[in-house]
């Protein structure tokens, strides 16, 4: 479960980077990948 808190991204409540959280999905979900990138990046632009 990806989190944002004040436009730091947390794992299950630990804060981490980016990188992390897409290995870790693109491990969990290969063809979903791409979506979470994107939709990383669009929240970033609108919430920074």
């Amino acid at each position: 479960m990806i989190e944002y808190k004040n436009g730091n991204e947390y794992w299950n409540g630990h804060e981490c980077d980016g990188n992390f959280i897409f290995r870790t999905l693109a491990d969990m979900f290969p063809g979903d990948y791409e979506k979470y990138m994107k939709e990383s990046l669009e929240f970033k632009k609108n919430h920074n």
